[in-house]
């Protein structure tokens, strides 16, 4: 499916709408609604830190394997190209610390649920794996500080030996703790971003 909007392509998957209805039906409690937003709103940070930058995207591609942000005019500059990173993240952080304000206002358990929720998807985008925000973040700083086939090398080092990590951790929760398997896909996710990052 493909939609224009302000002069973008939103390219949306049919994999990806599959995707979602199969996990909004497995999930009994609502919960994963409040991360599809914190989602949303990780991406409208990238979205507006672009515009103000001026590099609006002329695409974005709606796919399982996450949301690709495309744009005509490559940022050159890799100050800018680290805060469009981390403007996700920031949002996700700064809506996270809203919400648990709210939450201390009048004790609703959603706006700790929220902020949760945000939070979760910050810190997660933060895992320096390529195909996150973390990975760019370190890929543009290393960028800064090396030549970049050498740089390029030590991320897919570092997200390779992250991504096992997290599998390896993930499995041992759901083992030991009885955790939701949300917990295992979230590794499983990982992995599948390195084997494409690597592949490319």
């Amino acid at each position: 499916m493909e939609i224009r909007l302000f002069g973008c392509k939103i390219y949306i998957s049919l994999l990806f709408i599959a995707m979602i209805c199969l996990i909004l039906f497995f999930d009994s409690t609502g919960i994963i609604l409040f991360g599809l937003c914190s989602v949303l709103i990780h991406e409208t940070g990238h979205i507006l830190f672009m515009a103000a930058l001026k590099q609006m995207p002329d695409e974005i591609i709606m796919q399982p394997a996450g949301v690709i942000i495309k744009r005509k005019n490559l940022i050159m500059k890799y100050s800018d190209e680290l805060l469009v990173a981390t403007a996700g993240c920031l949002f996700n952080l700064i809506f996270g610390l809203c919400f648990i304000s709210l939450y201390y206002v009048n004790y609703n358990l959603l706006w700790m649920i929220f902020a949760a929720a945000n939070l979760s998807i910050a810190f997660f985008n933060l895992l320096p794996v390529a195909g996150l925000d973390g990975g760019d973040i370190l890929k543009f700083f290393l960028y800064r500080i090396m030549p970049e086939n050498k740089a390029d090398t030590i991320c897919k080092i570092i997200s390779t030996l992250v991504a096992l990590s997290v599998v390896f951790i993930s499995v041992y929760i759901l083992i030991f703790s009885k955790a939701p398997i949300g917990v295992l896909l979230a590794g499983v996710y990982i992995i599948i971003l390195v084997i494409i990052n690597l592949r490319s």
